[in-house]
């Protein structure tokens, strides 16, 4: 048996998402007019077969708003809704041709007048007020034709009082259920749009760091910032191409998820900002968006671990791992319309990227920067100068641990 809230949702799910309000109140109108006429049928069939027609035009009705139904599932919205105004329309007008002065069935008109900015979407904003204003000529017409004529059958005095009950019903009925139920499905919309916002903002918490993410859902366009002191690293998977080449596909992205995954364990717990992977690539920055003064340090730290994890990992995966890094100024912003992505530019990302593609296998590279800023916290191995591809001679550095005095870096 189709229950009240099936009737209601009959082709909502088809409808795009803004429209899915103005099918089931479509569908509410049609119910509440079908409720409102069905029980008047036996009555006025007491009377048969002088109220035959008035019969026949409650019928009309229900076969009409069943039809209207029927287009809702079928996907047909826009042919549903005129239907349905003008179905409601025809039967009030036809109503009032029989009933004349019997009961003033005209006024129910002025409810319908306002069914059509219920049920039309914005988009048809035509339609929706040639309906209303074609609604509203009906109900000056009938007013003015019928109001004061002769009925066009003879109703039985039970038959008459039923219909004079319908009117102030249909009055003062159909707009309330109307309104309480574009007050429910408003309610409940708001509350699926809120959870839908809710989703969106975890999800761009998920992919952007939260002060960022913040000002972007406050509506700041562009977001861009200049950062005098941050330090960025980069690491790079040593033979992960060779590896891939004969490893199955799912086995490759589970070895990448485990070291990344163990990756995001050490940022969390340093507090940096994990920036991007591309590949077996993967970036990380210190000192954004919120400025700290000892992101340096934090940065080789994340370093170390991060040498570590693929130590313990690399009898079963074959691997080593070169990490680089730099500190100096860089240009932080959001890029994208849907997906968005928050990235840093500047020499400085440019030049840790060059220390970890010079670097050792299994070693933190740093540049002079890093090691004077870190002089006498971490024990540093002096490689001389280098030549760096795109920056020319520079002197660079492995850190081979943190000293004694450095606890944090011993805790990791």
């Amino acid at each position: 048996m189709l229950s009240l809230g099936h009737y209601i949702e009959i082709g909502a799910a088809k409808a795009p998402e803004d429209e899915r309000k103005q099918v089931r109140v479509a569908n509410a109108f049609g119910l509440v007019s079908n409720v409102l006429n069905a029980p008047f049928i036996p009555v006025l069939l007491v009377g048969w077969p002088t109220t035959g027609p008035v019969v026949l035009v409650q019928v009309y009705a229900l076969v009409a708003w069943s039809t209207v139904t029927a287009l809702q599932g079928l996907g047909l919205r826009t042919a549903a809704r005129v239907l349905a105004i003008f179905a409601a329309t025809t039967h009030i007008v036809a109503a009032c041709a029989l009933v004349g002065n019997v009961a003033p069935v005209w006024s129910v008109l002025a409810t319908v007048v306002l069914v059509p900015f219920l049920i039309f979407p914005a988009r048809q904003r035509a339609l929706m007020i040639a309906s209303a204003v074609g609604v509203g000529l009906a109900e000056i017409a009938s007013w003015t034709t019928f109001a004061n004529a002769e009925p066009g059958v003879h109703f039985d005095p039970l038959a008459a009082d039923a219909l004079r009950l319908t009117v102030p019903l249909a009055l003062a009925g159909f707009p309330a259920l109307i309104g309480v139920y574009y007050h429910v499905i408003t309610t409940r919309t708001e509350e699926a749009l809120a959870a839908e916002r809710a989703r969106s903002e975890a999800l761009l918490l998920n992919v952007l760091p939260a002060s960022i993410a913040k000002r972007l859902l406050a509506g700041e366009k562009p977001i861009a910032d200049r950062f005098d002191d941050v330090t960025v690293l980069f690491s790079d998977i040593v033979g992960f191409t060779k590896v891939s080449e004969k490893t199955p596909p799912a086995e490759l992205v589970a070895i990448l998820d485990d070291l990344f995954s163990a990756f995001d364990i050490e940022i969390e717990r340093r507090g940096l900002e994990k920036i991007k992977t591309i590949g077996d690539a993967y970036m990380v920055a210190g000192g954004i968006p919120t400025p700290r003064a000892d992101h340096v340090e934090a940065i080789v730290e994340l370093g170390l671990a991060m040498a570590r994890v693929m130590d313990e990992r690399t009898d079963r995966y074959g691997l080593s791992i070169r990490i680089g890094v730099h500190t100096g100024p860089v240009v932080a912003g959001v890029i994208g319309h849907r997906k968005f992505t928050y990235d840093l530019w500047g020499d400085t990302v440019n030049t840790a990227s060059r220390m970890e593609s010079h670097g050792v296998p299994g070693r933190v590279h740093v540049s002079a920067a890093v090691e004077e800023r870190l002089r006498g916290r971490f024990n540093f191995e002096p490689r001389g100068t280098i030549e760096v591809k795109g920056k020319g001679p520079m002197q660079t550095f492995l850190v081979t641990k943190a000293t004694s005095g450095n606890a944090r870096a011993n805790d990791t």
